[in-house]
């Protein structure tokens, strides 16, 4: 003779459920010395990250109110370069400013941006290159938005409102507005200039993962 198990209506599957939920595994004690070394690691990283940035700002030829240089990154000659207000600078950059850099009010730059002002002197007087640079400043306009792992080179003109798409490569000036993208990088649509305007005259900038900016001004 065989015998079946009577199957719980729902009603009663929600009151088991209710009286006995399921068992959550909790972290092993034994374990957490191993984390030791990994907190170190972070408080250092943030250390050096900190002590980093402040002797950077400290040498800027200016420096707005609430910029943002996040992580550790590599800038040479920072007194040719300008940082408006609130301006973020992602973790891992390179900006090469000696022939002068300026990046205004609310541009925001993703992590693993290139800006080089300098180029070696390919009609020197040695072969590819000799000691010699030539220099072009740069300058990144007012809220323009420049991707991750974008690479911009001497002589480029960001303008107002741009935004630059993710593993660009800008080798001339993008005009204000424009959305660009590309190897080399190129206009593929504009922003509505009306919405963007009426942002910008209400004062309503992105700050810190693009929550509300508070002007000081």
């Amino acid at each position: 003779m065989t015998t079946t198990q009577p199957i719980l209506q729902p009603q009663t599957q929600e009151k088991f459920a209710a009286v006995c939920p399921p068992r959550r595994r909790s972290f092993p004690t034994w374990k957490f010395p191993l984390l030791i070394p990994w907190w170190i690691a972070v408080f250092w990283k943030k250390t050096v990250s900190w002590g980093w940035q402040q002797r950077i700002k400290s040498k800027l030829a200016s420096i707005g109110d609430g910029c943002r240089l996040r992580g550790t990154s590599l800038i040479t000659a920072p007194d040719r370069l300008w940082l408006g207000d609130n301006v973020h600078i992602g973790d891992n950059s390179t900006l090469r400013a000696e022939g002068g850099l300026q990046i205004d009010s609310h541009a925001h730059l993703a992590r693993n941006v290139v800006i080089y002002t300098i180029n070696h002197n390919y009609e020197g007087t040695r072969i590819p290159y000799d000691e010699t640079v030539v220099a072009k400043p740069v300058k990144i306009g007012i809220a323009a938005w420049i991707g991750i792992n974008v690479i911009i080179l001497p002589g480029v003109e960001i303008g107002e409102g741009a935004i630059i798409g993710a593993g660009s490569v800008v080798t001339h000036s993008i005009p204000a507005l424009s959305i660009a993208a590309g190897n080399p990088c190129r206009v593929v649509k504009q922003r509505d200039s009306e919405s963007y305007y009426q942002r910008k005259s209400a004062k309503n900038f992105g700050g810190v993962n693009g929550i509300e900016y508070r002007d000081r001004t």
